[in-house]
């Protein structure tokens, strides 16, 4: 069993019982990569080879507090405009 997403985001483990289980390595943000492209591939004893592409989103999370430019502070005088 193999595969990978040449970023080394994720590894592949199996649990014997024909099961893939995917599990990532870093932790997943959409602001650096909103996608992953993760190649499985298996072999069995006779050394056949079978791979599929598993695409992993990354949905958005609201990590990040939000931020407004700064203005400089203006007034203005009663019945002057």
């Amino acid at each position: 069993m193999g595969g990978g997403d040449g970023r080394g985001a994720f590894t592949i483990d199996t649990t014997g019982k024909g099961e893939v289980i995917l599990r990532t390595t870093i932790e997943l943000d959409r602001e650096v990569s909103d996608v992953y492209h993760v190649i499985v591939e298996a072999i069995d004893s006779a050394q056949r080879v079978a791979a599929t592409e598993v695409v992993v989103m990354v949905t958005d999370v609201n990590d990040n507090a939000p931020s407004f430019p700064e203005f400089p502070a203006t007034s203005v005088r009663e019945g002057t405009i």
